[in-house]
């Protein structure tokens, strides 16, 4: 996410990935996946269907993240992105 604006500072934003997950090929419970990451300031945080995850379990999997569970863009159902929270 690239902020080029001449207003107000942005304090924080996220972006937030729904992947379609009724094949169960992703090892998460759920006929879809919420990918969510909050940047601000002073904090960078990663959630799996609203629950605080960490980077490395996102990437790598582990304690339910996505890893090699097949997230491709053929199961992406949308995404979005929203600044200045």
């Amino acid at each position: 996410m690239l902020h080029e604006g001449a207003g107000a500072n942005v304090m924080a934003a996220f972006v937030e990935v729904v992947f379609d997950n009724a094949d169960g090929r992703m090892a998460v419970d759920g006929d879809e996946v919420v990918l969510r990451r909050t940047i601000g300031l002073k904090k960078d945080e990663f959630f799996l269907n609203r629950k605080r995850v960490t980077k490395s379990e996102v990437v790598y999997g582990g304690g339910g993240g996505l890893g090699q569970g097949g997230s491709t863009r053929d199961n992406l159902v949308y995404g979005r992105a929203v600044m200045g929270l």
